[in-house]
């Protein structure tokens, strides 16, 4: 298996944030309140990509599973830790846009390949036929919401998926240069 390991750098990743979090967010990175899982119960990686998908098709379970296989299975021997308690899995599946989704697992779970128990999980759906530059700018992106030890044990004391959305799509907003300007003109 061959990997490429591709950075960006920061000036390309605000850029790519800015385009991401124009305001609506939750339309650019397709993350609403169903795609939030604030109570993921610990088992294998599948498993708990399964648990996740459910929210975005809860009258399809079925289409939940058979994504969360096809999603697996480009992971198959270690779950992709980005940093410590944060795995994030993503695929090119049979979708008609990308897809994000966060899930916590507050307990923690032990997986394959990782160095703590994974705590917060993130999930990139991506159109078979989206563009691989595409693919890789919103896959900095959904890396970029969770993306401090802070962010996770913010994210544990959440109380509804709406202010975990919140919390993760505000980190992203700030992030933004005419967001930090103004945040800098404020404090004056």
């Amino acid at each position: 298996l061959d990997v490429l390991t591709l950075y960006l750098s920061e000036s390309e990743v605000a850029a790519l944030v800015s385009s991401a979090t124009d305001g609506v967010g939750e339309d650019d990175l397709q993350l609403p309140e169903q795609h939030v899982a604030l109570d993921l119960v610990p088992a294998g990686p599948e498993a708990m990509l399964r648990q996740l998908l459910y929210g975005g098709f809860p009258d399809h379970p079925g289409r939940a599973e058979t994504l969360a296989h096809e999603v697996f299975a480009s992971h198959p021997e270690d779950a992709p830790e980005i940093m410590p308690g944060v795995v994030f899995f993503h695929g090119h599946v049979d979708v008609e846009e990308p897809m994000t989704f966060v899930g916590v697992c507050p307990p923690g779970a032990s997986l394959p390949g990782t160095a703590s128990p994974a705590r917060v999980v993130l999930a990139l759906l991506a159109p078979r036929a989206m563009p691989p530059e595409a693919y890789l700018q919103t896959l900095a992106v959904v890396a970029q919401l969770v993306r401090s030890e802070a962010t996770v044990e913010a994210l544990l004391e959440v109380e509804t998926t709406e202010a975990a959305r919140d919390l993760l799509l505000d980190g992203l907003r700030a992030d933004r240069p005419e967001e930090a300007a103004h945040a800098a003109t404020e404090d004056e």
